[in-house]
């Protein structure tokens, strides 16, 4: 499970919402810092989105609306990381960018992988000095395996956002989660019925 965080900087709102996940044990995690993305990108011949957003096009011009492009390492970069400041929640456009990128990087991978059984291998030695995790290298390899070897296809219904509402205040876009539809989503992710 990957899980993505936007931090605010109001402390109700960060007390409020300490613990998303109402005491689910996470018992392993790998964080790679943004420069990991132009690498594993480039890793596999760049990735085939077709742009959904205005304004990209402002970092880059090749990222106009309505186009196909074959990203290279920084344009992967601007595509996930864009977010038009000027305009309230913006974030949340990216988040469904984000999602499109995943969805069209893991298709890559695998057509990639298909052909180069190295190709697992090279992606962990490219970000390794980029990362942080706690679990051990053959923990994380096989999950990278696992992915690649699967049948199954990986869509963006396959990626979930926490329910909530988005709220501009005078200074931040903030997100507040709802708590009894989150903690209903993590029953059905993580627990199953005992009889």
């Amino acid at each position: 499970i990957f899980i993505y965080c936007q931090f605010v900087k109001n402390s109700d709102i960060l007390q409020n919402n300490a613990n998303l996940l109402f005491d689910l044990k996470i018992d392993g995690y790998l964080a790679a810092n943004i420069s990991s993305i132009a690498l594993l990108n480039d890793e596999v011949g760049g990735v085939t989105v077709t742009i959904q957003d205005e304004g990209l096009d402002s970092r880059d011009p090749a990222l106009t609306k309505g186009s196909t492009v074959r990203l290279n390492g920084k344009q992967a970069e601007i595509f996930v990381r864009y977010r038009d400041i000027t305009k309230a929640q913006t974030a949340i456009g990216r988040m469904d960018r984000q999602k499109q990128y995943m969805e069209a990087y893991l298709k890559q991978v695998k057509e990639e992988a298909r052909t180069d059984k190295t190709l697992i291998t090279r992606l962990v030695k490219d970000i390794e000095e980029h990362m942080v995790t706690n679990m051990a290298k053959d923990q994380y390899m096989d999950m990278g395996l696992a992915v690649l070897n699967s049948q199954q296809q990986i869509g963006q219904g396959d990626f979930l956002t926490v329910p909530g509402e988005a709220v501009e205040t005078e200074c931040f876009d903030e997100y507040h989660p709802d708590k009894e539809a989150l903690k209903k989503m993590v029953v059905e992710l993580f627990y199953k019925e005992v009889k």
